[in-house]
Formats: C-alpha cells, sequence, structure tokens
C-alpha cells in the first residue's frame, strides 16, 4: 500500500512540476531582474524568484515554498555586500520517490562557475547545505550565479521529464 501512495505523490509531484509552465523568459525578464534592488536569499515560494532563475528550475505560479530542478540548477543573486564569512546556503529535498531509483545522489554547489564543494548524499530527505565562499568569488553589488550539479536524475518513463531535487532556499548568508 506505501508503493502506492509514492507512486501517487510521485505522480502528483511530476504533474504539478509540468502544469503551467510558461516560456523562457526574455530578455527583458533578464533585465528586470538587474533593476531589482539587491537580493541575497531566494526563496522558491517568493512569486517574484522566477526573474532569478537562470536555468533548470521549474518556474510559474507556485504556492508551494519549492520548485523541483533537474540536473544543473542555476540561480542569481545580486549581494549589497559580503564579507569573509559569507556562506552558500542551500535548503532542498532529495525526494524518496526519485532516490528509490537514482540511489544516492552526489551535488557539485558552484558560485560564478567556481566549484566550491560536493557532496554525496546517501540517504532521502531534507537537506541543508553551508560553506564559506573563498575571498575574490563574489562581486557585491553585481550579479553573481550559483548552482549545484546533480550526478544522477530521475527520469520519467512517460515523458522523458528530469528531476533533480526539490529546491526551498538558496543564497547567501553571513
Amino acid at each position: 500500500m506505501r508503493i502506492y501512495f509514492e507512486v501517487a505523490v510521485l505522480a502528483l509531484s511530476l504533474l504539478l512540476a509540468s502544469c503551467g509552465r510558461p516560456p523562457a523568459p526574455s530578455a527583458q525578464s533578464a533585465s528586470e531582474a538587474s533593476d531589482l534592488t539587491p537580493r541575497s536569499m531566494l526563496d522558491m515560494g517568493d512569486p517574484s524568484v522566477d526573474a532569478w532563475i537562470i536555468a533548470d528550475v521549474s518556474r510559474g505560479p507556485n504556492s508551494a515554498p519549492w520548485r523541483w530542478t533537474g540536473q544543473r540548477p542555476m540561480v542569481r543573486v545580486r549581494p549589497a555586500s559580503t564579507t569573509p564569512n559569507t556562506k552558500l546556503h542551500v535548503e532542498f529535498t532529495v525526494a524518496d520517490a526519485t532516490f528509490k531509483d537514482t540511489g544516492p545522489v552526489t551535488i557539485a554547489f558552484l558560485v560564478n562557475d567556481h566549484p566550491l564543494d560536493k557532496v554525496r548524499y546517501a540517504e532521502a530527505g531534507s537537506k541543508k547545505f553551508e560553506k564559506v565562499i573563498p575571498a575574490g568569488w563574489l562581486r557585491p553589488g553585481e550579479e553573481n550565479a550559483l548552482a549545484a550539479d546533480i550526478d544522477k536524475v530521475w527520469i520519467s518513463p512517460r515523458d522523458g521529464a528530469k528531476l533533480g531535487i526539490i529546491l526551498s532556499k538558496i543564497g547567501l548568508v553571513d
């Protein structure tokens, strides 16, 4: 009975992730993100977060405080300032339903294309990653790219959709 419940949850998640996806943002959307006030932390439940997504994070109307990612989710942040203790902070979930097929996953965390760390997650569940970013990697007052590179994603046998992790928050903290 539990397997039917998990399959139903996965199917519902896939449906929600694929429904109502708008086309990729236009150049105007990207410039609108540049015009927004400095922002260091992105909460996936925030309706304005789409302007800060670069790639591989589900978009569109979303009342949930999370978003499915693909294999290489990437967002932009624009910190007003940084300190020597500024850390990359990511809150996410390795979904039990996808983990059953993929097994352990290794995620590389990147800041402006610099590999910050690579972590293997041997169990499904809620996770938090946080690590100090080396000096010189961030550009205060400018856009900076934060990314994760997931070694194995779940691929839907129905439509080929690729699901990585469930992202809740990503950004910079001191």
